[in-house]
């Protein structure tokens, strides 16, 4: 999608989470679409990052 220059819209309320944090998101989403397995995170790793994702959002709403 970045390379073709397609917008990349987000569900749910964008006050919930920061920027840094949606291409946190992406970034890994796209890591999890690469052709070779190799190139790929392990489930356990992308579990961990969203778990890391998921407590910014969390810190920012305290």
């Amino acid at each position: 999608m970045q390379e073709r220059r397609e917008p990349v819209e987000f569900g749910g309320d964008l006050n919930e989470m920061r920027p840094g944090q949606m291409k946190m998101f992406l970034d890994l989403a796209l890591r999890c679409c690469e052709k070779r397995n190799e190139d790929r995170p392990t489930m356990i790793s992308v579990a961990k990052e969203l778990s890391f994702i998921l407590k910014q959002s969390d810190e920012i709403r305290r």
